[in-house]
């Protein structure tokens, strides 16, 4: 008989977080962490959280630009301006990837975390192994597929 990981289920009452409440929780923790960090930070968040929990971390996608994976979305709107603080608190299961994130990656530089992200399947089968950086959705399989080995 198989053995499995315990999987810490979230109700299906738990709301999806925006990118934004994601990455305001990752400055509060890191107050020196650059974009790109936050950034490659909300990609691992978002994969562990596909793995752990089947549902997303946040609603807005990810896409595979010449420095790894950003939150496009996120990245256009704080081009507008700083964002307004959470009204809500971040769900309990999204808020367990971040210090679960925050413990495997939180000490990388930004240049690691690039580094580490042109590395692995999501961005590098998207791009061409980087030969075709165009912006392309990394899609949630592609992350559960990677992340769940």
């Amino acid at each position: 008989m198989e053995t499995r990981k315990p999987q810490k289920r979230s109700s299906s009452a738990e709301r999806i977080a925006s990118a934004a409440e994601d990455a305001f929780e990752l400055r509060q923790r890191l107050p020196e962490i650059g974009d790109a960090k936050l950034h490659k930070l909300l990609y691992y968040v978002q994969g562990k959280h596909l793995v752990w929990q089947r549902q997303p971390a946040f609603a807005e996608a990810i896409e595979a630009w010449d420095r790894g994976p950003v939150v496009a979305q996120l990245w256009r709107d704080e081009q507008q301006g700083p964002p307004a603080a959470p009204s809500k608190p971040l769900p309990e299961t999204v808020n367990d990837m971040v210090t679960n994130t925050i413990a495997c990656y939180g000490n990388m530089t930004e240049d690691d975390l690039i580094a580490a992200t042109h590395a692995e399947d999501p961005w590098r089968d998207v791009t061409d192994n980087g030969r075709n950086i165009n912006q392309q959705v990394i899609s949630h399989a592609a992350l559960i597929e990677f992340m769940g080995r």
